[in-house]
């Protein structure tokens, strides 16, 4: 069995700003039906030439068919693909698309409808990106970065657009199941708000209703209205797992637990040793001597495993939160540090070895007892 889970979200704290939309004109019955026809008209244009460049499509794939080998349809999937390449690589931002992203920002933020045409600014300012500077260009490209960052994980002001948002989203996910027919997978998912002013309630999704009928029927207590809600509950509160324990052994165990776990993470990753093990009744030989790597920041005046840390929460919870934000992390030794560190660790062998007791001179004979004997009375 694999379990994984989700990326942790990289949040932007940039609005998804919604832009003000024109007033509509107010037409008359007769400009209405006088645009109903013009559309009418424009529309049975589009599709009459869409239909010839699909004949010339087709045609050119059964050219490339009897040229190449492999079936028409092969080659139109090439041709219909090439557009999505063609996407990806006029998504990448280049100097010159950020020249003009910052004009039209610039000409937008000023009202300047005049100069909002690509072509326009295109041909307006030609002269001045040519004058522009490896700095000045680098700072553009990196600011319609920033915008379209903004544009894909900023928050969404409105309820309506935080509505369409999740619809789209949900809309993909539930695509996914058209992958049962094909590959043959199962989709589910929940949905749950984290936001309160959302008004939104907890969305399942399952492929089908016998997916659901076995969950409920083989595992205990499963119940997807009181799952929702719980999950939405915790959620809402911060998923803050801390705040959700009830007595103070529940949180001095729960934050002892943690302080193990991310010591151990913390190692694995500053190691790249997916085996590698905390000692703590061993730490200088085991760890700052093998790894190289000692855990500084440690905010605990003792230093032992965390199970004997005590059960002050204050003290825990301060080692959690610097292990958690990097203030107490584990770092790479220099060869001098580490030389320092060999070199007391073996000055202080030697002093346990010097001081421990002495072997006795007749040790491994048999020792004689001075036998007491009884006077006469």
């Amino acid at each position: 069995m694999t379990i994984t889970y989700g990326t942790t979200p990289k949040i932007i704290g940039l609005p998804v700003l919604v832009e003000k939309r024109p007033p509509r004109p107010v037409l008359t019955a007769g400009q209405r039906e006088e645009a109903a026809a013009c559309h009418r008209i424009k529309q049975g244009s589009l599709e009459e030439d869409i239909a010839g460049w699909y004949s010339e499509t087709v045609a050119f794939a059964d050219s490339l068919a009897t040229r190449y080998g492999n079936t028409r349809d092969h080659y139109v999937n090439m041709m219909f693909k090439s557009p999505d390449k063609l996407r990806a690589a006029e998504c990448k931002p280049n100097a010159y698309n950020a020249f003009l992203h910052h004009l039209a920002k610039e000409a937008k933020e000023q009202d300047d409808d005049s100069t909002l045409d690509a072509a326009q600014l295109s041909a307006a300012h030609h002269e001045q990106y040519k004058m522009l500077s490896n700095q000045e260009s680098a700072a553009f490209v990196e600011e319609l970065m920033e915008t379209r960052q903004a544009q894909q994980y900023g928050l969404c002001v409105t309820q309506r657009a935080c509505m369409l948002d999740i619809k789209r989203t949900t809309q993909l996910i539930e695509d996914l199941a058209s992958l049962q027919s094909r590959v043959g997978i199962q989709v589910m998912y929940l949905i749950v708000r984290s936001n309160p002013e959302l008004d939104l309630e907890p969305l399942w999704f399952f492929t089908e209703p016998a997916l659901e009928d076995y969950l409920r029927s083989t595992v205990r207590k499963f119940e997807p209205e009181r799952i929702g809600i719980l999950a939405e509950a915790f959620s809402v509160a911060g998923s803050d797992l801390f705040s959700q324990l009830r007595t103070n052994r529940e949180k001095v165990n729960w934050l002892k637990s943690e302080i193990r776990r991310m010591v151990v993470d913390g190692l694995i990753e500053v190691t790249s040793d997916a085996e590698a093990a905390m000692s703590y009744a061993q730490y200088t030989h085991d760890i700052q001597l093998k790894y190289g790597v000692p855990l500084v920041g440690w905010t605990h005046e003792k230093w032992c495993n965390p199970s004997d840390l005590g059960n002050s929460l204050p003290s825990l919870k301060t080692l959690h939160d610097a292990l958690k934000d990097g203030d107490c992390m584990f770092k790479h030794l220099t060869d001098a540090e580490k030389a320092v560190i060999q070199q007391e660790y073996d000055n202080n062998l030697k002093n346990t070895v010097s001081t421990s007791r002495k072997r006795p001179s007749d040790a491994g004979h048999k020792r004689k007892h001075a036998r007491i004997e009884e006077s006469d009375e």
